[in-house]
């Protein structure tokens, strides 16, 4: 192999292993993007990492317009930093699973039905914002998955959520 084709991989393999969002620290801590992270805490998003999979949980109370698929226009910042946050080396070339779930208010097909298009509409901001549709997995799974109990209003609160895993 020519010494200019040798050079030329090693220039893309450093150029894969950098960050592209300019605010990761790397692995540093083994926290990826920390400031990324901090930011999207205080800003409505419970954020889980279990080793390298990140789950980002977006309450459908805070993000969504009441009894509405759409997204509040306040949140575009926070989804503006989640699409910065996939764009990060650390999870540039993984696909990213968008997962909107429900309370068990309505029927079922309503309840698959509202989960799917807040996932889309979640979706839809991170493709705006430079995410590849290639890279994304929308699903609607209604109130399978929940993570509280329906007989309380904060348990259904907690139930209706859209959820960005990486990788």
């Amino acid at each position: 192999m020519p010494i200019k084709r040798i050079f030329i991989l090693i220039i893309l393999v450093i150029g894969l292993t950098s960050c592209f969002c300019e605010k990761c620290p790397g692995r540093k801590n083994l926290q990826p993007c920390g400031e990324l992270i901090d930011s999207l805490q205080t800003q409505d998003v419970q954020i889980i990492q279990l080793g390298d999979t990140l789950r980002l949980i977006l309450p459908v109370d805070k993000f969504f317009e009441p009894a509405s698929v759409q997204v509040k226009r306040c949140k575009a910042k926070t989804l503006r930093e989640i699409a910065e946050l996939t764009i990060c080396h650390c999870y540039a070339l993984s696909n990213i699973r968008v997962s909107g779930y429900s309370d068990t208010v309505g029927t079922i097909s309503d309840q698959k039905w509202r989960s799917l298009h807040q996932a889309q509409n979640i979706a839809a901001y991170l493709w705006g914002y430079g995410i590849p549709l290639n890279r994304m997995i929308v699903r609607g799974f209604g109130a399978r998955g929940t993570i509280a109990g329906n007989a309380t209003p904060s348990g259904e609160a907690a139930n209706r959520r859209v959820e960005i895993t990486l990788p």
